[in-house]
């Protein structure tokens, strides 16, 4: 059940934990989301990065990463199966964050949002209000201009996570971009009318 644990985390953040900037990255969102630690040497271990003999990790671990995919603990986690489908994160009101973070609440109505990620990927939002955007602009995604989804949070360099995803008239999806090296985002405000009186 460790390995489904860790699979599914690998899956929710689209690091590979192969690199040494993995574990340090989720040791980072780790602490940003649930302002609880786990050292980059721990999570090495706990993938086998370092040491790969069977490693024995500390219930609150293994807790602290359940937590992290929205479930109560690690046992919460085993009582589903290992699955994480179906069981959405709880949104935090402030995060902790080392990158730039663009929170809806403080984006204007009819401001745009540009975000790019790998390899060619382009797509243009507009704020509609509270945390609902539309796609006004799609380049080289799957995303369609007129989709509209809510999204609480877009944090600089991470995946981008929108649900509530109304795709070409289907209402209920969800999107997931930048599994491999994030997303960029660029803020846009809103045009207005130079009109002289």
């Amino acid at each position: 059940m460790i390995k489904k644990l860790l699979h599914a985390i690998e899956q929710q953040t689209g690091l590979n934990m192969q690199h040494n900037h993995d574990f340090v990255s989720l040791s980072q969102l780790i602490f940003e989301r649930l302002h609880a630690s786990i050292s980059d040497s721990t999570l090495k271990r706990l993938w086998g990065y370092v040491d790969p003999q069977n490693v024995k990790p500390r219930t609150n671990t293994l807790n602290i990463l359940a937590e992290f995919l929205g479930c109560e603990n690690f046992e919460g986690f085993c009582n589903m199966g290992g699955v994480k489908e179906g069981v959405s994160c709880k949104a935090s009101e402030s995060v902790l964050s080392f990158a730039p973070i663009y929170t809806a609440k403080n984006l204007a109505v009819n401001e745009e949002l540009v975000a790019r990620w790998k390899p060619n990927r382009r797509c243009v939002f507009k704020h509609l209000e509270a945390n609902k955007f539309e796609v006004v602009k799609s380049e080289n995604n799957k995303l369609c201009v007129g989709d509209t989804f809510c999204c609480d949070y877009f944090i600089e360099g991470e995946i981008m996570q929108l649900c509530h995803l109304t795709h070409q008239g289907v209402s209920g999806l969800s999107y997931v971009a930048g599994k491999k090296g994030g997303v960029k985002y660029e803020r846009r405000m809103p045009k207005t009318s130079n009109t002289l009186t």
